[in-house]
This record gives C-alpha cells, structure tokens and sequence, in this order.
C-alpha cells in the first residue's frame, strides 16, 4: 500500500508541474535569457587572454565637462600588433586626458602617448 500511496503524490506533483509549465510567459523567458546572454558576452569580451582587442576598452569612461562618456566617442580603437592597441583621439587636445582615464579604469593597463596617438600594451 506504501507504493500506491506514492505512486498518488507523484500524480499530485505532475500535475502540479504541468500546471506552472502552462503558466510560464515565454517573452519573459525569452527577454531574460537574452539579458543573460548579452551579459556572458560582455564577460568574455572583457577576458584578457594575452591578446590585444579593441573590446578591452569598452569598460573605459571618459569624464569632461560633467559628462561621462565612453571612450570610443573619444577616438579610434585599434590593434596596433598582439601585444598594443593604438587609440587615435579625434582631438588631438585630449590625449593627454583619454590617457589618464585608461589608467584610472583600473585595468592593470599602462598607456604611453606616441605621436599623436595613445599605446596602451596589454601584459602577458
């Protein structure tokens, strides 16, 4: 008799389930896988794996006249080699500054002012 008593409450928890799966709003599912996707993305893309990528910097604000903006409204983002990216401000003006702020992002990065341009080298 044990057996059939719970063979009933496992009937009873079926149908339970069936009941909150009927329940479940896919769009609200959908939306938040999506949120949680997009947040994996920006996770990896922030991984340092040795190699200089544009994306490292995406993290990075600048602050001016009581704005903060990111950094690519400032200037250009590339890879000079594997080991640098190169950011070439559309201002020259604001090198200096741009400079700073990667330093200040707490990124572990030391940028270097070349030319007219900032180096910043990505450790190993």
């Amino acid at each position: 008799m044990v057996e059939v008593e719970e063979d009933e409450e496992e009937g009873d928890d079926d149908d339970e389930i069936e009941e909150e799966i009927e329940q479940v709003d896919l769009d609200e599912v959908k939306e938040g896988m999506e949120g949680a996707l997009e947040r994996l993305q920006t996770h990896f893309n922030s991984l340092r794996i040795g190699r200089a990528t544009p994306s490292l910097l995406d993290n990075v604000f600048v602050e001016q006249n009581g704005e903060r903006k990111p950094l690519k409204h400032y200037g250009q983002i590339t890879v000079k080699d594997p080991q640098n990216l190169l950011v070439m401000t559309f201002d020259p003006n604001q090198l200096k500054h741009v400079m700073i702020s990667i330093q200040n992002a707490n990124l572990g990065f030391n940028p270097l002012i070349e030319k007219n341009a900032i180096k910043v080298p990505i450790p190993k």
